[in-house]
């Protein structure tokens, strides 16, 4: 029997730094699904040139802006963001319509990030055309506090998640709030034999140099980094995109470009430490759960954090940190036995399979 073609409305593209969002694109794959993956369609006004790159399909470039890739077909830049009446409308009569006719007839999972109109469009037209649709609605944000302050997205959220198969969220606190009974808490996962750099409770007398990797931008506890750029023992590297001033950051605080995802585990082996540090304070990242949680714990290295409201069910396996923090004194929390069977029995559970299994045998 066919599988179901695959419709993931993904939040990021597939050039990205790979995360939750690739590896369950490619787990339904990988189990004989067609898989269609839509990239960031975003949630604000596109520049100019970004809606004339829309518009207009280069000479020699494949209709609809269609890439394949490990054999995932990606169609990028396919929508416009569905923000207002005029942007729903096109979306509704002209983009829907051409993305519609390039399926096969059939089953259809949607998959999908971002509780937008445009995914209630699509689950309509889909429904009328006799189309046998399951929705799974994968919620990652809060969108209570989401900087793009739309307030249909709450509303398209209710709406959504009535009709899904099965709703999954990342952290405990979107658990929590997600008005429906058909959840499931499928947290970040890891990629074991790609982030295990050594074993753990093989923890370095003196920390000296700690790393962070990943988006670097005003969710992130910047009084934090900046005392950790002064103390006199600690060396501090932060490795991603850059999304503010650089005058914002301590001067010593050594900033490098984002680097490929197959490299990371050679640069972190550089390190005594990785630094998740995250604002508490910032109700948007309240409920997030970072995507390289699991990766930081899995590689043996201590990790330093701040205390989180998504991670508390681990926060004996972390050395938590704040303002108030002595570094040029760090203590690392130093794990005893019975913590280090537990966080290894963590990382078995924790693999990307597992997740991806959990929630999939629900739709078989």
């Amino acid at each position: 029997m066919e599988k179901p073609t695959v419709l993931f409305f993904s939040e990021v593209n597939w050039d990205y730094l790979r995360q939750r969002h690739h590896f369950l694109a490619e787990s339904y794959k990988k189990k004989g699904h067609e898989v269609i993956y839509i990239g960031k369609i975003g949630l604000r006004y596109p520049k100019a040139k970004e809606i004339f790159d829309l518009l207009k399909f280069k000479k020699g470039q494949k209709k609809h802006n269609v890439v394949t890739t490990n054999d995932i077909k990606l169609y990028d830049g396919f929508f416009l963001p569905p923000i207002n009446f005029l942007f729903n409308l096109l979306n509704k009569i002209l983009f829907l319509e051409k993305f519609i006719k390039s399926l096969s007839e059939g089953k259809v999972i949607i998959h999908f990030y971002q509780p937008t109109k445009l995914i209630l469009e699509l689950n309509k037209k889909l429904n009328d055309l006799n189309y046998d649709v399951i929705l799974i609605y994968d919620c990652v944000q809060d969108y209570r506090f989401h900087p793009s302050r739309l307030k249909c997205l709450l509303e398209n959220e209710k709406k959504l998640v009535s009709k899904c198969k099965v709703t999954l969220a990342d952290s405990i606190v979107n658990f929590d709030r997600l008005p429906c009974a058909n959840k499931l808490l499928i947290p970040p996962g890891v990629d074991t034999d790609h982030f295990k750099i050594r074993e753990h409770g093989a923890t370095s007398t003196t920390i000296r140099k700690i790393i962070y990797y990943g988006n670097i931008r005003k969710d992130l506890d910047i009084e934090l980094i900046n005392k950790i750029g002064s103390s006199r023992n600690i060396e501090l590297t932060l490795i991603g995109l850059l999304n503010m001033e650089r005058t914002h950051i301590h001067p010593s605080v050594e900033i490098l470009d984002s680097i490929n995802y197959n490299e990371l585990p050679c640069k972190i082996k550089n390190y005594d430490a990785l630094i998740l540090p995250y604002d508490i304070k910032n109700q948007f990242t309240k409920a997030i759960i970072p995507a390289k949680f699991f990766e930081c714990i899995c590689t043996g290295l201590p990790v330093l954090s701040t205390k989180m409201e998504s991670t508390k069910e681990y926060h004996q396996y972390l050395t938590i940190v704040s303002n108030e923090t002595d570094f040029d004194n760090l203590k690392i929390k130093k794990l005893d036995i019975e913590a280090i069977q537990s966080i290894e029995a963590l990382i078995n559970q924790s693999s990307w399979e597992n997740r991806f299994e959990k929630f999939h045998r629900e739709i078989k």
